[in-house]
């Protein structure tokens, strides 16, 4: 089936956006970082509904699919914004699983909303997904670094091991407190929250969707959608100043957001016409297989690695979605 291909595509594509993105966004705000991004999909996705004349459907939209359309945009700015912070925060090993879990609520909203079929293995489904993601969750503490250069005191998440920054370190000694009262407070698991808030929006996005692009060109609703992220990720950027740091990216930083926003636009094009066409409580679980490739990217090129533990809950994860064609 055409659909479950395009799944299978997005969920590969899906795993290079979030390698992409953690390689791009070091040393710069998330937010300004998801702008840029964003701002390459819409450039993207405009030209393939150029090239499909889709643009002649819109003067046929409803006030219906504008509104979930709409929606849709504002649940995934707040899942991106949340998710890439997520990213800057901790290891890619621990967010992408918790964020993945969207996929058990996308299905069960699925299932209760749009009365998609389902029966015994999908509910067997549903718990082992729940399970492996929760085995992949592993508890380290926050390494806090205290970095003393010009006599200013600057924090890194030693979390995996994978954002440290140790250029021009002239001291480092690991800390159980702040070194004064200036210094911001430890903020434990901090990236735990984001990814849950990324989790929830994720979820919803994909249920206004669906309902939205009823009817009409899924290529042009995707860049109606994109439209509506990058006004409201410009807003953020704008209201917290952050637009000015632009001028501080470097080459690499352009280059991996570039890509990112690349292989978001075709995983973009890829899920939302999948999920128009089949069921999405069988795209969702494909679609975020994902994680597989992102895990075992995220160990060659991160050196992030997974215990015993944590391998056990991506073979579960893998399991569950497997169990969702029965």
């Amino acid at each position: 089936m055409l659909w479950i291909i395009l799944a299978f595509v997005s969920a590969f594509s899906a795993a290079f956006v979030t390698i992409f993105a953690k390689l791009g966004m070091k040393g710069i705000d998330s937010n300004l970082g998801t702008f840029l991004r964003t701002a390459v999909v819409l450039v993207i996705v405009f030209f393939v509904v150029l090239f499909t004349d889709a643009f002649s459907g819109i003067g046929q939209l409803t006030a219906y699919n504008w509104i979930f359309i709409i929606l849709s945009g504002l649940s995934t700015s707040v899942a991106l914004l949340c998710f890439y912070r997520a990213l800057q925060l901790g290891s890619l090993n621990k967010v992408v699983p918790v964020d993945k879990m969207s996929t058990v609520f996308t299905v069960i909203l699925a299932l209760i909303i749009f009365g998609e079929p389902f029966g015994v293995w999908t509910v067997v489904a549903i718990v082992v997904m729940v399970v492996g993601t929760i085995l992949m969750l592993e508890k380290k503490d926050v390494v806090r670094v205290h970095k003393m250069t010009v006599g200013v005191y600057q924090e890194y998440q030693g979390d995996g091991g994978s954002d440290m920054q140790k250029e021009g370190v002239t001291s480092s000694v690991p800390l159980t407190r702040p070194p004064s009262p200036c210094a911001p407070t430890p903020l434990r698991f901090s990236w735990l929250f984001y990814a849950i808030l990324s989790l929830v929006f994720s979820s919803a996005t994909a249920i206004f969707a669906k309902f939205g692009m009823q009817g009409m060109d899924s290529n042009l609703a995707t860049m109606l959608r994109t439209g509506v992220v990058l006004l409201a990720v410009l807003g953020i950027v704008l209201g917290t100043k952050k637009f000015p740091d632009i001028k501080t990216l470097t080459k690499k930083n352009w280059l991996f957001i570039t890509l990112s926003g690349i292989a978001t636009g075709i995983s973009w094009l890829c899920y939302f016409y999948a999920i128009q066409i089949g069921l999405l409580s069988v795209v969702a679980p494909i679609d975020r297989l994902s994680v597989v490739f992102a895990v075992i990217f995220s160990f060659l090129i991160f050196k992030e690695k997974l215990s015993p533990k944590a391998i056990l809950g991506l073979v579960l994860l893998v399991c569950g979605t497997l169990l969702m064609f029965i």
